[in-house]
């Protein structure tokens, strides 16, 4: 643990000079009861693998590491070691803000989408029959598709968003998988008709699950839309299989 070289990036973090020498007890003293220093270099020299240290926290800095052993290869042992560090404060700082715009962002643009999907879905169910122009119905219809896209997107961010944030939550409850799937597949069966791709579910008996009912659907809703998506001719099928404890289901 005597330290041999230095860099001046290195004593800049630790507020140190030339005249100052800094020591092992300093870098130990410098993490704190925020992250023990001491025993990772112990692990890491034992073990004689590259050690990762990610995100510790110090005061009002964030900091990334990494402990590398020396290796004397015809013995095999290691005779000390080199530790990296680097301040990531503002990578983070940069990174937080972006997912609170794009968390903002998503919110601000689903809420016109969901009134231009709505209201162009209104009028082709009200006037469809009345609208004597095909190309006033095919633009409709386009403005109706394009916008249900666009909010699919725009929930995609929303998730990436919360995912990186740590904020998305799991609500788990008892519900029949038959349903959830049979939601999905009227939701999706206008463009499976439009492709002349035919849709078709393979169900066991209606079986109860205990998950997050909205997120089950959100999976389903991707894998049958790609799956209509990339069949030009052919069939999508959906089947349900009890597997143990779990269910079963294949696209």
């Amino acid at each position: 643990n005597n330290i041999i070289m230095k860099n001046t990036a290195i004593m800049d973090i630790f507020k140190s000079n030339e005249d100052k020498n800094i020591s092992f007890t300093d870098v130990v003293k410098f993490f704190g009861n925020t992250f023990n220093f001491e025993h990772k270099v112990e692990q890491c020299s034992r073990d004689k693998k590259v050690c990762e240290l990610n995100d510790i926290l110090v005061g009002s800095k964030i900091y990334r590491g990494i402990i590398a052993p020396i290796i004397v290869s015809e013995e095999d042992t290691s005779i000390g070691y080199i530790f990296l560090l680097e301040d990531i404060t503002e990578t983070k700082v940069m990174e937080r803000s972006k997912d609170e715009f794009f968390a903002v962002a998503s919110h601000e643009l689903r809420t016109p989408l969901t009134a231009i999907r709505g209201n162009s879905s209104m009028i082709l169910d009200m006037y469809k029959d009345k609208i004597k122009s095909k190309d006033v119905t095919e633009m409709l219809v386009d403005i109706n598709d394009a916008s249900k896209r666009l909010i699919g997107i725009v929930n995609d961010f929303l998730d990436v968003s919360r995912l990186e944030q740590g904020k998305i939550e799991i609500k788990n409850t008892e519900f029949g998988i038959s349903s959830t799937i049979n939601k999905v597949i009227k939701s999706v069966k206008e463009g499976a008709d439009t492709k002349n791709v035919e849709l078709s579910y393979k169900k066991t008996k209606e079986v109860k699950v205990f998950t997050d009912e909205e997120k089950v659907e959100q999976i389903l809703f991707n894998l049958i839309g790609n799956a209509i998506k990339f069949t030009s001719v052919g069939n999508v099928s959906i089947e349900t299989k009890v597997a143990g404890n779990f269910v079963k289901i294949s696209v």
